[in-house]
C-alpha cells in the first residue's frame, strides 16, 4: 500500500463500496472538528484499477474533509478493482476497528455486498470473509423478506476443504426428496 494525497474529486464513492447503510452526520461533524483542529486522521483506503480510485474505507472522513472545504485527503492506495474494494469494505478488517460502531443493518449490508460480488461463495466463505456467524448468513439467505433471499443463488458453489478446492452442487441441500410411496392399505383383505 502506498500513502499519498489525492484530490477528493478523483475518488469514486458511487461503486457500491460503502459498507454503512447511512452516513452519520454527527460523526462527520466530529471528524470535521478534529480536522479543523489539525488532528491527523488515518488515511482513507482506495483501490486503484489503473483508471479509477474506488473508496473502500473512509466515507465519513472524506465527507468531513469536504464539509470543511478540503480538496485533498491522505489515502492508502491499493492496486485493485472495484470488486477488490467491495471485498475490503465487506470484510471484517475495516469494520469495528475504529470510528463509528457498526450496527446490525451495516453488518447485513456487508454480507449483502459480499453475496452480490460473489454469489458462488458458500455460506462458510462469506462467514469467514465478513466475520459474522454462519447462522447469520444462513438466516439472511433464507428469510423471504431478506434482500439476500431475492438474489438468485447458483446451485454450484466453490468449496474449499483443507488444501482442496472444488465445485459442489448445493441445489438440493435442505430439500427433501419426494418419494413415490406405495399406498399401504389400512386393512388386509383375506380370501374366503
Amino acid at each position: 500500500m502506498g500513502d499519498e494525497r489525492l484530490m477528493i474529486e478523483q475518488i469514486r464513492m458511487d461503486g457500491g463500496t460503502q459498507a454503512r447503510v447511512k452516513i452519520n452526520g454527527e460523526t462527520i461533524n466530529q471528524y470535521a472538528d478534529l480536522l479543523t483542529e489539525g488532528t491527523m486522521l488515518p488515511p482513507v483506503v482506495v483501490f486503484y484499477d489503473g483508471t479509477e480510485y474506488w473508496l473502500a474505507d473512509g466515507f465519513h472522513r472524506v465527507n468531513a474533509a469536504l464539509k470543511i472545504g478540503l480538496l485533498e485527503i491522505d489515502c492508502a492506495i491499493v492496486p485493485g478493482t472495484r470488486v477488490d474494494a467491495i471485498d475490503f469494505a465487506s470484510s471484517s478488517e475495516p469494520n469495528g476497528k475504529h470510528g463509528l460502531q457498526e450496527k446490525k443493518a451495516d453488518r447485513e449490508n456487508r454480507v449483502l455486498m459480499c453475496v452480490r460480488a460473489h454469489p458462488d461463495w458458500s455460506n462458510v466463505q462469506i462467514t469467514e470473509h465478513c466475520g459474522v456467524p454462519e447462522t447469520t448468513v444462513r438466516r439472511y439467505r433464507g428469510e423471504p423478506s431478506s434482500p439476500l433471499a431475492k438474489i438468485e443463488q447458483p446451485s454450484d458453489r466453490t468449496v474449499t476443504r483443507g488444501d482442496s478446492t472444488y465445485t459442489m452442487n448445493t441445489g438440493k441441500i435442505g430439500k427433501a426428496e419426494k418419494k413415490e410411496s406405495a399406498k399401504t392399505p389400512r386393512y388386509v383383505e383375506v380370501e374366503r
